[in-house]
């Protein structure tokens, strides 16, 4: 792939995107099997000297995978640069919030854009880029830049399901964790939690250690299942970890957690909800075993010291005081309770507004009721995506259920709207996709995001 000499590093980034999108409609019609492309994709990787190979933790789950997944990669690098001050991990994240870079990041860091310019333009001159997907493309260059990096550790999040997803093209790994498992694209990956948990296990393909988050009776069936096929040790966080939160606020939630490693007490983690303590045993629980097969050890000064440095955006994040604005991206009907579940708890201020847009392959008719109290008042925007339910197909439910219902054009307009009910005293939570909390973050935070370069 050859640019003008004379381009900076955006002009050359902007480039990069549009060619890695290029022809994807044309590239996932071929690929809609996806019956094959993990071994396509692992023999590609072998003719480039298998870039993917190193201490690997990889994440699956409905709810909670990326914040758990932060938190992991945090708190493996933090360990070890006790040791290693120059010690490098990689993580990759799925979606992105408001830039392609964000997806591939190098100690907690998104690539720079040259550094996402040089790699792009090596998966885009191999064979593979004429049937690859945009995210085998990511997922490939996230490789690249880790063995290019010296990358110690890596933790994998899915993209989807986890089967058949790009990253399990990774055979070998150290930790396999499960995070919550709930009904989720359902028409890919099945419509019972016992089958969504079978593709999402299907992370477990190696006698690993296993490490899942509290689950429903039919998703640990099939964990046990995948496990037991390969030798690989389940480790259940509600039977091996006992905690006690000591403080629970808006801005954090500090708690004392033993494991059967060890104990680590005032644990603060910024976020809200009791939900997140769950992910942060999680991802304790993973990298205690993780660093066990390599003769090191959780450090508990490491583990205060990784949760100070962690930042969730869109997840439970609380962005603006006065009114009080709360992004949180639950999308299925567990993270839609537990998310209502943190707000009335806290007694954050009246009048609550809601600014709602889910997409079409969410269980949207079971999560509105979990989600909203009696009587809410709800802005329904409409995306700039058109994966997005419309906003009138979302209005006409909520109106015959009661609620105070009003549509705009767009996020702007909503956000205003929802200002002009909650004037300077109540709250407004943005919710429903991790997209609707990218645009209203990018509106209220003045984020640059890609798609002010026209590329989302």
């Amino acid at each position: 792939m050859k640019y003008k000499q004379d381009l900076n590093d955006k002009e050359l980034y902007i480039l990069s995107i549009q060619n890695l999108l290029k022809n994807e409609q044309n590239r996932s019609q071929i690929n809609s099997t996806k019956s094959n492309r993990i071994n396509i994709i692992r023999q590609y990787l072998s003719e480039i000297d298998n870039p993917q190979e190193r201490n690997t933790i990889h994440v699956a789950g409905s709810k909670g995978k990326g914040s758990t997944a932060i938190m992991v990669d945090t708190l493996i690098r933090e360990s070890l640069i006790i040791d290693d001050p120059n010690v490098k991990t990689m993580l990759t994240i799925s979606p992105d919030l408001h830039s392609a870079r964000e997806r591939i990041q190098i100690n907690g860091s998104p690539l720079s854009e040259r550094q996402f310019v040089d790699i792009a333009k090596i998966v885009l001159d191999s064979k593979i880029s004429s049937t690859a997907s945009y995210f085998e493309l990511i997922t490939i260059m996230a490789w690249i830049v880790a063995s290019h990096e010296k990358s110690a550790w890596q933790t994998l999040e899915v993209g989807l399901g986890g089967r058949l997803d790009p990253t399990n093209a990774i055979q070998n790994k150290e930790v396999a964790i499960i995070t919550p498992i709930d009904l989720e694209h359902t028409a890919i990956l099945g419509k019972t939690i016992s089958e969504i948990a079978k593709e999402k296990s299907g992370i477990i393909t190696s006698d690993c250690e296993v490490v899942t988050s509290p689950q429903y009776d039919d998703a640990l069936e099939q964990i046990y299942h995948a496990s037991k096929k390969v030798s690989a040790n389940v480790h259940e966080t509600t039977n091996e970890c006992n905690y006690v939160i000591n403080d629970l606020n808006k801005k954090s939630i500090q708690f004392d957690l033993e494991t059967p490693d060890n104990t680590y007490k005032n644990i603060s983690l910024p976020t809200l909800g009791r939900h997140q303590v769950e992910n942060a045993i999680t991802a304790i629980r993973a990298s205690e075993l993780a660093l066990g097969q390599t003769t090191k050890i959780l450090d508990p000064v490491a583990v205060l010291r990784a949760f100070s440095k962690i930042n969730l955006p869109g997840r439970g994040e609380i962005i603006n005081i006065n009114p009080t604005i709360i992004l949180d991206g639950a999308h299925t009907q567990l993270a839609a309770q537990r998310l209502r579940e943190s707000i009335d708890e806290q007694i954050f201020h009246q009048p609550h507004v809601y600014i709602l847009a889910i997409l079409q392959d969410k269980n949207w008719l079971d999560i509105l009721p979990r989600l909203l109290p009696k009587q809410s008042s709800v802005v329904l925007p409409n995306l700039r995506t058109k994966r997005s339910i419309t906003n009138i197909e979302i209005f006409n439910v909520l109106d015959k259920m009661g609620h105070q219902v009003r549509t705009t054009d767009d996020m702007e307009s909503a956000i205003d709207y929802a200002y002009m009910l909650t004037k300077s005293s109540g709250t407004i939570i943005v919710t429903g996709s991790m997209y609707a909390v990218a645009e209203a973050r990018e509106l209220i935070l003045d984020i640059d995001s890609d798609h002010e370069l026209g590329l989302m």
